[in-house]
């Protein structure tokens, strides 16, 4: 088991470390009108000191998020690094499969899905959903303004977290759903 982590973590740093040196080799600057460096949320998601498969696959999911929206904050995503982050993370799916089998083959089951019938580079996805959905879900309403709380504007103006994070988080959860919905 212990060769089966190391080789799972050695696809995941070598993954993320294409990622982030196509990422280093365009300028970045983030949009006037924005509080939010998408560039600063997307590096400690793939820095090797915080590697783990959920924060890679959130990278992954925000790079390949700019194909579906002509926002501004995803906009100077070039094609070529959407491209790289939806196949690298595919090719970790894959990997991951190839060494986790049967632990995903449960926890896909108990989802409600045949393994069988996922596609392998997806099923790592799968298994992700009942950690990521939640947490991003609750990015989102971080920002969010319950109208049948009235104190809840006045808490939502003083949210120390911008707007523009949970719009991120948003695109972030369509592409998990999107992908999920692709093979459904």
């Amino acid at each position: 088991m212990s060769d089966a982590l190391s080789s799972t973590l050695r696809d995941l740093l070598r993954l993320s470390n294409r990622i982030l040196e196509s990422f280093a080799t365009f300028p970045y600057t983030p949009h006037q009108s924005s509080s939010v460096s998408v560039e600063a949320f997307i590096q400690p998601l793939l820095e090797a000191s915080h590697s783990s498969i959920r924060d890679f696959a959130l990278a992954c999911a925000l790079l390949s998020s700019s194909s579906f929206h002509s926002s501004q904050l995803l906009s100077w995503i070039p094609n070529h690094l959407l491209s790289l982050a939806t196949s690298s993370f595919f090719q970790l799916s894959t990997a991951y499969i190839d060494v986790f089998e049967d632990r995903n083959s449960i926890k896909v089951s108990k989802l409600g899905f045949n393994s069988e019938f996922v596609p392998k580079e997806k099923r790592l996805l799968l298994e992700l959903m009942p950690e990521v959905l939640p947490f991003l879900k609750e990015r989102i309403k971080e920002t969010s303004i319950d109208k049948s709380d009235e104190s809840d504007e006045f808490s939502a103006a003083l949210a120390k977290v911008p707007v523009g994070f949970t719009i991120l988080a948003a695109f972030q959860f369509r592409w998990f759903v999107t992908q999920v919905a692709s093979f459904v």
